[in-house]
């Protein structure tokens, strides 16, 4: 809603405001993407340590221990990050969805003030108060 005198609005209607049952599903405590880091959490690292306990893994010379340890390592910063990055996706997403609720909240307020002007005043000038004899 364009206004002409600074009040441009770009949320003036609830549907463009972020919902936050969507963010959820992909970024909160049991959404799509926390699901992916579980996973890598919970049964990737474990199964690497386990081929890791391996005798075949840790054979002499040419076993590969160490290398397996360097990427269960990495696995684990990684599965930090994401989680942090989770976190603060739902972060940005709460805060954009309170300004777009308080830009809504203005754009209301601006329309019924034009109501109330295109309304006209709400009193007559011919009260009896207001007669002059």
């Amino acid at each position: 809603m364009s206004a002409g005198n600074g009040n441009d609005f770009k949320i003036t209607k609830d549907s463009q405001v972020v919902n936050m049952v969507d963010v959820n599903t992909i970024y909160g405590e049991n959404g799509e993407f926390r699901s992916c880091v579980d996973t890598i959490s919970n049964v990737i690292i474990p199964e690497l340590e386990r081929l890791a306990d391996s005798n075949v893994i840790q054979y002499g010379n040419v076993g590969t221990r160490p290398m397996f340890n360097r990427l269960i390592d990495n696995l684990n910063g990684l599965v930090k990050m994401l989680d942090n990055f989770t976190d603060d996706r739902v972060t940005d997403f709460t805060e954009l969805k309170a300004r777009e609720e308080a830009e809504l909240q203005r754009c209301r307020e601006y329309i019924a003030r034009l109501k109330r002007r295109a309304n006209g005043p709400t009193h007559t000038v011919n009260t009896p108060i207001m007669e002059v004899k």
